[in-house]
C-alpha cells in the first residue's frame, strides 16, 4: 500500500526529518524549482522518499514556512551520513547547496542518471522515459498534486534500486569517478575556472601581433581584403588554386564550401 504525506505545516518539518535521519540509509530527494537556473530561480518543493510508494512532500505556504524548511535541511544535511539518491544530482545538489547556503560536498550521493547512461549510453535518460521504458508508468495528472508531485522521487527509487546490482556488479569504478566529476563540476560552476589573467593578456597581445602581420600579408599578395568575409575569402582562396562555391545556409547567409 503506498503512503504519500503532504507537509505543508512547519511544525512537522524537523520531527520528519530527525526521524529520517535516525533510521533510512537511503533517501530519494527530488525538488521542484521555478526554472533551470539555480542562481535565479527558487526553490518551491521538496519531495523525499524511501521506497517506491512511501513518500512526504515538503510544501511551505509561505515565507515563514520556507525559512523554517531551510534549518530544517541545513541540520539534516549536516547529520545525515546515509545515501541520498537523485535523478540528475548536480541540478537537485545546485538548488539545494543555493538555497541552503552550505557546502554539500560530503554528501555520499547516487545519482540514477549516470547509472542508466552507464548502462545503456543510447537510452533517453529524463525520467520520464525511463519510467515508460522500464516500468511502463506514466507521470499522473493534475487531479491528484501530492501523487504527482512525489512521482519523481519514488521513480527514481526504483530505478536506484534496480540499476544499482548491474551498477556494482560491471561500473563501479567509472561509476563513482563521475559522482567525483559531478561534485568538481558543481565547484566549477560555482566559483569558475582560476585563470591567469598576466598570461591571458601576454597570449592576447602576440595574437593581436600575429593577425596584423598576416593582415599586412594578405593586402600585400590579394590587395585589399577581408578574409573573415565570404567574397573576399572565396577569391583569396580561387587565387591560391583551391575551387570554393558560395552556398546560402538555412539562414540566408554565405558560407564556403571547398
Amino acid at each position: 500500500m503506498s503512503e504519500m504525506y503532504e507537509v505543508d505545516e512547519s511544525v512537522h518539518y524537523n520531527e520528519i526529518l530527525n526521524t529520517l535521519l535516525a533510521k533510512q540509509p537511503a533517501i530519494c530527494i527530488d525538488v521542484e524549482t521555478e526554472g533551470l537556473n539555480w542562481r535565479k530561480d527558487k526553490l518551491l518543493s521538496v519531495s523525499m522518499s524511501i521506497s517506491d510508494d512511501y513518500s512526504w512532500m515538503f510544501y511551505p505556504l509561505d515565507a515563514g514556512d520556507m525559512d523554517i524548511m531551510k534549518q530544517s535541511f541545513r541540520h539534516f544535511f549536516t547529520r545525515y551520513e546515509g545515501l541520498l539518491i537523485f535523478h540528475n544530482a548536480k541540478f537537485d545538489l545546485s538548488f539545494f547547496r543555493e538555497f541552503l547556503g552550505m557546502d554539500l560536498s560530503h554528501l555520499r550521493v547516487s545519482d540514477t542518471v549516470l547509472m542508466a547512461g552507464l548502462l545503456d549510453e543510447n537510452r533517453r535518460l529524463g525520467l520520464e522515459h525511463l519510467a515508460k521504458e522500464m516500468y511502463g508508468l506514466a507521470k499522473p495528472g493534475l487531479e491528484d498534486l501530492i501523487i504527482r508531485n512525489t512521482f519523481d522521487s519514488r521513480v527514481t527509487f526504483k530505478v536506484w534500486n534496480d540499476l544499482r546490482g548491474p551498477i556494482t556488479k560491471d561500473f563501479k569504478s567509472l561509476y563513482l569517478s563521475e559522482i567525483d566529476l559531478m561534485k568538481t563540476l558543481m565547484d566549477t560552476e560555482k566559483v569558475g575556472l582560476p585563470l591567469d589573467m598576466v598570461k591571458l593578456k601576454v597570449r592576447i597581445s602576440e595574437y593581436n601581433k600575429r593577425m596584423l602581420v598576416l593582415m599586412q600579408e594578405l593586402t600585400a599578395r590579394f590587395g585589399k581584403c577581408n578574409p573573415t568575409a565570404t567574397a573576399d575569402l572565396s577569391r583569396i582562396l580561387k587565387e591560391l588554386g583551391h575551387e570554393s562555391v558560395i552556398n546560402t545556409t538555412d539562414k540566408g547567409n554565405d558560407s564556403i564550401k571547398d
